[in-house]
């Protein structure tokens, strides 16, 4: 489990400076970018609250809460200096990334109550 969780942090880390280095040529649609921001944050959200809820019903051990909730941590401060940046929206290959982060975050949530059921 800690090697997976390091992995995707590595990932995370190197996929995300590649996407900063990027100089897009299509400039997206203002109203979508900044959906794509709602819609990750969101996404955290909600897998904020389902950790939480895991641990209260005792369904995920806290050490590995922790490392989901510090991947959750990472695409939050990116999304965060995303929306801060710029016109403060979000290209799609961007929104794929996190997005893929997020799954396979959500996947070890899954895996973890699977270890503890």
């Amino acid at each position: 489990m800690k090697t997976l969780l390091l992995m995707v942090s590595l990932f995370f880390t190197a996929g995300m400076g590649l996407v900063y280095a990027q100089n897009p040529s299509a400039v997206d649609v203002k109203s979508a970018g900044y959906q794509r921001i709602v819609e990750i944050k969101n996404r955290v959200v909600s897998q904020r609250e389902q950790i939480q809820k895991d641990l209260a019903d005792k369904t995920i051990p806290a050490d590995q809460a922790g490392d989901c909730v510090r991947i959750l941590d990472q695409v939050a401060a990116q999304v965060a200096l995303i929306a801060g940046s710029g016109d403060g929206t979000m290209l799609a290959d961007d929104f794929e990334s996190y997005n893929s982060f997020l799954d396979v975050n959500a996947s070890l949530i899954d895996s973890a109550r699977q270890v503890v059921l």
